[in-house]
């Protein structure tokens, strides 16, 4: 299921052609608290968002969510995709990069 405060927080972040940390969308779930949520938790949520939008043949949004320490996707990200069938190739950097201009030029356009 997607999480809607997720969801709607992920739209703004790609439609402003910025990044979000996972430690900032975990506040968000959780209410503007402190993250508590394990990552995992958090990447299911993620997935969901990505599987929706993979359904609505719309690009990957969670490519906005990148690690703090790195400034990147994480390779959840990646493995998410992968299961989807998508064919990433052998630069998963370039990949990622690519994906994340498909978000900012879908959503900047709504």
């Amino acid at each position: 299921m997607v999480h809607p405060g997720i969801f709607d927080a992920l739209i703004e972040v790609a439609r402003e052609g910025a990044t979000i940390t996972c430690g900032e969308i975990g506040c968000l779930a959780n209410r503007g608290r402190i993250n508590l949520l394990p990552c995992a938790v958090l990447g299911l949520m993620l997935d969901a968002t990505d599987r929706h939008e993979h359904v609505a043949g719309q690009p990957f949004l969670s490519a906005v969510v990148v690690l703090k320490q790195t400034a990147i996707s994480s390779r959840g990200f990646l493995a998410c995709t992968r299961a989807r069938g998508v064919e990433i190739g052998l630069d998963e950097r370039a990949f990622w990069a690519a994906e994340l201009h498909r978000v900012y030029d879908y959503w900047g356009q709504r």
